[in-house]
């Protein structure tokens, strides 16, 4: 599926009921991010519990661990006009799950990353009807299956 934004607070619950348990699942966010301003960016993923963040293929964010939810940040330099490829990829362990994604630079006030600003994965974008993506557990050593319709 594709998510306009990373804004999420899922409680005790699961992303996608049908095919996930509520705990020991991952989540793997991938596409674009075009700045408004050419400036040093901070970013904020917000997340119970682990979460990696990339901008522009750098690991800026490595918080792989198990915690309440807990605000990490990381800076990079971006200039407006050019998308920057980004990813970000989260853990549940047990319990409640959530996971947001804010930016801010010296014009930018913080705030969720608006869908404006983000684009999906052209590969993504491009394919119809029903996809499948693995993606391993970081509690098991079998892989979860996540399906989505576009």
């Amino acid at each position: 599926r594709i998510d306009p934004v990373i804004d999420f607070d899922w409680g005790g619950g699961s992303p996608a009921a049908d095919y996930v348990d509520a705990d020991l699942f991952t989540v793997r966010w991938t596409g674009f991010i075009e700045p408004l301003v050419t400036e040093r960016y901070t970013f904020y993923p917000s997340t119970d519990d682990g979460v990696r963040l990339w901008v522009d293929e750098q690991l800026i964010v490595d918080q792989w661990v198990p915690q309440g939810i807990t605000e990490t940040s990381g800076s990079i330099e971006l200039k407006q006009g050019q998308r920057y490829r980004i990813r970000m990829e989260y853990y549940e362990a047990y319990g409640l799950a959530a996971a947001q994604l804010r930016w801010s630079s010296p014009r930018t006030p913080k705030q969720i990353v608006p869908s404006s600003q983000l684009y999906p994965d052209d590969l993504l974008a491009a394919r119809s009807g029903e996809a499948a993506q693995l993606f391993p557990n970081p509690f098991r050593d079998n892989l979860g299956l996540l399906l989505s319709n576009h």
